[in-house]
This record gives structure tokens, C-alpha cells and sequence, in this order.
């Protein structure tokens, strides 16, 4: 039973890798469209052309993430940010955070590098990269 479960779970969406000659710097066009999926839980950041949303599976964003992000102790279910990238300096920027839709006047500027072929890190935590597809009816 758990077997087919977990089959099941699997097979209803694969998320594409990044071709491992695409891995080098991090770079804008390297981020758009992807979602960077934490190497220890279902935590991701999905980015759009400007935009980054980090949720964590229908669970409160992990504490340590909302520290360096938000300050505080609070417990948000999605995150929400306006994202720039400097590939020169390897930081992303983070502008008009919003903390389940309450908008925050922070600016957040964090290390990002690769770490490997399909591997990140960003901050203090390290994620898989996957090229974002639409989910599948």
C-alpha cells in the first residue's frame, strides 16, 4: 500500500531538472520560471519574471526562513516578494514583502550561488532547482 502511494504520489508531476550544462552562475534567466525546492522539506520558492512566492506545503513557513526574511516570530503560510537578482555581487534582492498578503516595508538582500549541477544556495539553506511547468489537470 505505501508503495502504490508513494507511486501515485510521484507520478502525477515530475518537475523537469536543470540540464546540468545549463548549471553555472546563477543568473535572471536562470531563475524566471523556476521553483528552488528545499533539499529537507516540501519548502520552495516559485519565480516568476519579477515576482517570487516561498510557500511550504499547505504548513507555516520554517521559523529560521522567517527570521531571516521577516524578523520576528511570526508564522506565515506564503511569503510574497518583489525579486531582483545581482549576478555580479551573488545576491538576490527582496523588496515588497508580503507576509500572507499584509505588505511589509522590508528589504531583504540575501547570498545565492550554485552548489553543483541542479543545487542552490540561497541564504542559509540549500535547494533543488527545477524548471517551473504548469500543473497538469
Amino acid at each position: 500500500p505505501l508503495f502504490l502511494f508513494c507511486f501515485f504520489l510521484t507520478a502525477c508531476y515530475q518537475p523537469e531538472p536543470i540540464p546540468p550544462e545549463k548549471s553555472g552562475p546563477v543568473t535572471v534567466q536562470k531563475l524566471s520560471g523556476t521553483r528552488l525546492s528545499d533539499i529537507r522539506e516540501p519548502l520552495s520558492w516559485k519565480f516568476a519574471e519579477t515576482t517570487v512566492v516561498i510557500e511550504n506545503d499547505g504548513k507555516p513557513i520554517p521559523p529560521d526562513l522567517v527570521a531571516t526574511l521577516l524578523g520576528g516570530e511570526s508564522k506565515p503560510m506564503k511569503i510574497e516578494a518583489k525579486w531582483s537578482l545581482d549576478e555580479e555581487k551573488k545576491v538576490l534582492h527582496l523588496t515588497e514583502l508580503k507576509s500572507d498578503q499584509k505588505l511589509l516595508e522590508k528589504k531583504i538582500t540575501l547570498p545565492i550561488h550554485t552548489a553543483g549541477n541542479v543545487r542552490i544556495n540561497l541564504g542559509d539553506r540549500q535547494y533543488n532547482l527545477f524548471r517551473d511547468s504548469p500543473q497538469k489537470p
